[in-house]
């Protein structure tokens, strides 16, 4: 009799044990998923964070993700809100950031020789690939303002590009 009573203890122990360890793992992916996604509205844009207005070349170099907590790219003068994952320091975009980029986008370059630089000088082909791209950029991101160039610096850059 004793026997059969140990057997079933072990049998429950073991169950318990299992069902013990399997609540672990859903509580770890739990919490897991929640930091993650608290992680991620943190890192998205805040499109009412900013009331829009011009921007120097100089002001929107801090927006690079490293002296600012937020990323802006210009496009076309605009200048967007963008996610820090894919356009901060880390990121896969982070030459675009704190900059125009128009004549990088357009050229399809990744790169930081032609930022700040008058875009529509650039060729027909590059013009249409910067009006996607500026497409893009206007459905996923806020607008925070636009460049303000006083002293006409994105035209005398642009002199010296290839179009």
């Amino acid at each position: 009799m004793s026997n059969a009573t140990g057997s079933g203890a072990r049998e429950v122990t073991h169950a318990s044990i299992v069902l013990g360890v399997f609540l672990g793992f859903l509580v770890i992916i739990f919490v897991r998923l929640q930091f993650k996604s608290r992680q991620r509205l943190a890192e998205k844009p805040r499109g009412d964070a900013f009331v829009p207005r011009a921007y120097t070349v100089e002001e929107l170099a801090q927006f690079d993700g490293k002296r600012m907590p937020q990323v802006f790219v210009g496009v076309k003068g605009i200048i967007y809100n963008v996610s820090l994952e894919w356009y901060g320091p880390e990121g896969p975009y982070s030459a675009f950031a704190g900059c125009d980029s128009s004549r990088q986008l357009g050229k399809v370059i990744v790169g930081r020789d032609e930022i700040n630089a008058d875009w529509t000088t650039l060729a027909p082909d590059h013009l249409t690939t910067l009006h996607e791209w500026e497409e893009r950029f206007r459905s996923k991101y806020p607008a925070v303002g636009w460049i303000t160039d006083p002293n006409k610096n994105f035209v005398k850059r642009a002199a010296s590009l290839p179009p």
